[in-house]
């Protein structure tokens, strides 16, 4: 962990786990960023007879924000009574401008949406329903998106936000090997304007860092990866991580953490060695 200062070249060097951002982070800020509120980190609220305890994460949080499982972070624990606006978590969760495919997180409230996305190889489309406050509910991809990922053409998957910086988690895929049922409940809006069309930018699709990678297989990203002209699907579900091979489908291999995912041999190289580097055909997250 570090704090934040000169942002971009001290990520790039060391790749951080997580991130500690003291108020008001910036727009393109990417990892697991903890937001800090700057008057609540004073000296004023350190008390050196404190007893911190590894899960007493809120007597450092501000807002009511409730407990989760989290990286511990004991040394900056503070006590004390709230005071003074924000949390600990503070900086919430935003697409981000530079990934197309994060918009379709974010829609008209109370509607069912439809989108193309384009890959370097077709494309699929996802229809979304949105709840009152325009974040989407329930994602569904109309392609099992690579031979062996086990999922149906369509299939859905719920999207929760309950997390301490409101990043779109997705869930378990919900298949339906006999046809999905219709998203009703909602104002149903099918738009095939250009702004409902995702293009495909390979840029955008790259992973920039490793922490990026972990990153997305902790919210249940769905990815699709080429390196040296094979392709390899990677599915985050159920907090596992699995990796499977087009050629073999019947064939997978299971890990317990994103660090163990890295050590997989994607031909002659190490996943971690080549992640930056690899072709990223699809990916949700």
């Amino acid at each position: 962990m570090f704090v934040c200062g000169n942002f971009f070249k001290r990520f790039q060097r060391i790749e951080p786990e997580t991130i500690i951002c003291y108020h008001t982070p910036f727009p393109e800020m990417q990892g697991d960023i903890i937001y800090v509120d700057y008057e609540r980190s004073s000296w004023k609220y350190m008390d050196d007879e404190k007893t911190f305890s590894e899960n007493d994460v809120n007597s450092y949080k501000i807002g009511g924000n409730s407990h989760v499982v989290c990286d511990t972070m004991e040394p900056y624990l503070l006590g004390g009574a709230a005071k003074g606006g924000g949390s600990a978590y503070g900086g919430k969760w935003r697409p981000n401008p530079n990934k197309p495919q994060d918009r379709i997180f974010i829609g008209p409230p109370n509607t069912v949406q439809r989108y193309f996305l384009h890959l370097r190889k077709g494309g699929y489309w996802v229809t979304v329903k949105y709840d009152t406050a325009g974040k989407a509910i329930v994602l569904r991809h109309e392609t099992e998106h690579s031979p062996g990922s086990g999922h149906t053409n369509p299939h859905d998957h719920i999207i929760t936000w309950n997390n301490p910086n409101e990043h779109p988690q997705k869930g378990p895929v919900i298949n339906y090997p006999d046809g999905a049922p219709e998203l009703k409940q909602y104002t149903k809006e099918v738009c095939l304007l250009n702004s409902h069309i995702i293009p495909y930018d390979s840029e955008a699709y790259r992973f920039k860092t490793i922490s990026e990678f972990k990153t997305s297989m902790r919210y249940g990203a769905e990815v699709v990866i080429e390196w040296q002209g094979q392709e390899y699907g990677i599915w985050s579900e159920n907090g596992m991580i699995r990796i499977t091979r087009p050629e073999v489908p019947d064939e997978s291999q299971i890990f317990k953490t994103s660090d163990a995912a890295l050590d997989y041999m994607v031909g002659n190289d190490r996943l971690r060695d080549v992640i930056t580097k690899v072709t990223v055909l699809d990916r949700t997250i």
